[in-house]
C-alpha cells in the first residue's frame, strides 16, 4: 500500500518490564516499524502502577508497504530490550477502514431515508482534514482499540491510513488524478 499511516501510541499496560539494578523502574519507548525499518518512535517514559502513558501521533508515508510492526522496548540501565511486539498487515487495516467507511455510508443512507428522498441528497462526505482528531479521513475517524503485545501486554493504538499522491500525480498503479484549484472536483482516469 501506499499513501500516508497514522498512528496515535496512547500506551500500554499489562507488560513485563525488563529487570533493572536500580530501584527505579525502566523507560520505555515504542519503534514503529514499516516492512522492519525504523520509521517513528515516541519518547521515553517511566513505567507507572497503570503502565506507560505516551499520547504521541504520528504521520508516516509508506511506500508499497505491505506490514507495520510496533516494538516496545525497556531501557533499564544503557541498552534497549525489547519487550513486546505487535504487527499488523496494513491491507488488512486498509480493509478495515474501507468496511467501517461503507457501514458508515449505509447508515447515513437509511437515516436519510426516512427523511427526504435519496435522489435530491447531495454526498455529504468531505474531504478530511486530521487524521486522528475530529475531521476524519474520508469520513472515516479510523481504528482505536486496546492490542495484544506478544508475548504478553496491551497496547493502545489508533490508525488511519490516507492514499496520498506521488509525485508525478498518480496513486497506485496506473491512474491519474486531477483537482480543479477552483471547485471541489477531482477527476481521476486510468494510465496505460
Amino acid at each position: 500500500m501506499t499513501g500516508v499511516l497514522h498512528v496515535r501510541i496512547s500506551g500500554i499496560k499489562h507488560q513485563n518490564n525488563a529487570p533493572t539494578r536500580s530501584s527505579r523502574p525502566a523507560e520505555s519507548m515504542a519503534v514503529i516499524k514499516i516492512d522492519g525499518s525504523p520509521r517513528a518512535k515516541t519518547r521515553m517514559a517511566r513505567n507507572g502502577p497503570n503502565g506507560v502513558r505516551w499520547n504521541e501521533e504520528f504521520e508516516v508515508s509508506v511506500t508499497k508497504a505491505s506490514e507495520i510492526e510496533i516494538a516496545v522496548y525497556d531501557k533499564p540501565d544503557y541498552v534497549a530490550i525489547p519487550i513486546g511486539m505487535f504487527w499488523l498487515k496494513i491491507s488488512d487495516l486498509v480493509e478495515d477502514l474501507r468496511r467501517k467507511k461503507q457501514e458508515a455510508d449505509n447508515d447515513a443512507a437509511w437515516a436519510a431515508a426516512n427523511v427526504q428522498d435519496l435522489a435530491t441528497r447531495t454526498p455529504s462526505i468531505r474531504p478530511g482534514t486530521g487524521p486522528l482528531g475530529d475531521n476524519p479521513i474520508n469520513g472515516v475517524e479510523g481504528i482505536e482499540s486496546w492490542w495484544d503485545l506478544e508475548p504478553v501486554g496491551q497496547i493502545s493504538l489508533k490508525f488511519n491510513f490516507g492514499m496520498s499522491l506521488s509525485g508525478n500525480g498518480t496513486i497506485g498503479s496506473g491512474l491519474s488524478v486531477q483537482y480543479s484549484p477552483v471547485a471541489t472536483i477531482c477527476v481521476v482516469s486510468i494510465i496505460s
